[in-house]
């Protein structure tokens, strides 16, 4: 029996696989491929039929020339299958997590993540509006007990994440409870609006179809928030730079 990796075909069945994979990274939603684990993952998980396809196509090729009747190939079509669940069952179990949730803020390291219903509960809260539960992540960075927060939904458009953006300042603009001391500055096109509370710095702002709110120790701030923007760190105040010009305009 010529195994799937044998001399006649390898060249195949790699060309094959590649095709296949890119087909399944495109059905997993959950955001770019970040690391070779995460590809696996994204390979290896819940689409399992392009799996199938995979082997259909090798067979096809014939890439595999057993008798379809043989036990050798009864054998060998059950350790596929088994195979196949297996990798399916661990791919759809892992945790995939979009590339806009990082396994690090800074220098503290992602501890927990809230998903879901629960996710959009909690973020709806900030927002003061209901969010998609499908497309929300909560993440906790750091000691538990004086953890960094990032909260993240997608919106179906980028003119919803912007309007409940601008509901978000109405609404805290003039102080709260929980937070005060609203400000906003520019960094590139993207406006960053912040506020105190909490014993954290607070930054709320929308990029493409997403909303962020960051809640992270000021030690933290300028350098936390250029990463998760993307930019260089000098595009970014300080706590004490962007807190001096709040003071400033209120003075005027």
């Amino acid at each position: 029996m010529q195994m799937l990796f044998g001399k006649q075909c390898f060249p195949l069945a790699v060309s094959d696989f590649v095709f296949f994979a890119a087909i399944a990274s495109t059905m997993n939603t959950a955001g770019p491929v970040q690391s070779p684990i995460f590809l696996w993952n994204r390979i290896s998980g819940c689409p399992i039929l392009i799996w199938v396809l995979y082997i259909q196509q090798i067979w096809k090729k014939g890439a595999v020339t057993v008798e379809r009747n043989s036990a050798a190939m009864r054998v060998a079509g059950g350790a596929i299958l088994l195979w196949l669940i297996l990798v399916s069952f661990l791919g759809c179990s892992g945790e995939q997590l979009p590339g806009y949730i990082p396994d690090y803020l800074t220098d503290l390291k992602r501890k927990r993540v809230v998903r879901g219903q629960e996710a959009a509960q909690m973020i709806g809260r900030l927002h003061g509006r209901a969010v998609p539960p499908e497309s929300s992540f909560v993440a906790y960075y750091g000691p538990i007990n004086y953890p960094s927060i990032l909260y993240v939904t997608r919106f179906p458009s980028a003119k919803m994440a912007l309007e409940t953006l601008e509901g978000t300042s109405r609404r805290i603009g003039g102080g709260t409870e929980a937070f005060t001391h609203h400000g906003k500055f520019p960094v590139g096109r993207v406006t960053v609006h912040f506020v105190l509370g909490q014993s954290r710095v607070n930054f709320f702002f929308a990029r493409d179809s997403r909303l962020y709110w960051l809640a992270i120790d000021p030690d933290r701030a300028q350098e936390g928030l250029a990463q998760i923007l993307d930019v260089p760190l000098g595009m970014v105040p300080t706590p004490r730079q962007f807190l001096t010009r709040y003071y400033e305009e209120r003075l005027k």
